[in-house]
């Protein structure tokens, strides 16, 4: 299985983690923190995560950087459309 299917597949786990994260960013937003700063904090840390737990697999880290930059940008275009409409 693919990054990109691996990462999209949902389940009950990753619809609950999701929903961790939208909670943090909303925490995030609260305590007025620096967009950019929030965002560093949150790719930093899953860069860590992701070399972590795959040591040694360059070409599998860029895979999950890459589906990590389609989702962001689908969820980008997402949210412009709903504002436009």
């Amino acid at each position: 299985m693919g990054a990109w299917s691996k990462m999209t597949s949902v389940s009950k786990e990753k619809h609950k983690a999701g929903k961790s994260v939208q909670k943090l960013l909303r925490e995030f937003e609260a305590m007025e923190l620096d967009i950019d700063f929030a965002a560093y904090l949150l790719m930093s840390a899953g860069l860590t995560l992701a070399m972590q737990n795959n040591m040694g697999s360059s070409v599998e880290v860029m895979r999950l950087m890459t589906a990590s930059l389609v989702a962001a940008q689908n969820n980008c275009e997402e949210e412009e459309e709903e504002t436009c409409h």
